[in-house]
């Protein structure tokens, strides 16, 4: 399957991104620990801490035809040793039902 879509390292430049989808309760409604609402410095410090992070490794998602942000895709949890990680794929709300999770995945 082609892409239309490119993965890059998540930076602390994706706040303003991040922050799009990171309330929006339809979007997190099955994350674990997304009771409450995050400040835009709440959020800088967790993505400080996934940058930093040996175990977790998170890539932000853009459409190739214009960079337009479409959302987050990680690996966390990663036991290095056992070759296994726990995978977690966010679309921001406005580009649900697009296909872009079929085209991430495969990456």
């Amino acid at each position: 399957m082609k892409t239309s879509l490119t993965l890059k390292p998540i930076t602390l430049k994706d706040i303003d991104s991040v922050m799009t989808w990171v309330n929006d309760p339809e979007v997190v409604r099955n994350f674990q620990h997304f009771g409450k609402k995050f400040s835009r410095a709440d959020e800088l410090k967790f993505m400080g801490q996934l940058i930093k992070s040996k175990i977790n490794i998170a890539f932000s998602i853009f459409r190739k035809s214009d960079g337009a942000y479409i959302g987050q895709c990680a690996v966390n949890q990663i036991a290095w040793e056992n070759k296994i990680g726990r995978l977690a794929l966010v679309i921001v709300r406005n580009e649900w039902n697009k296909g872009y999770a079929q085209q991430i995945l495969p990456l």
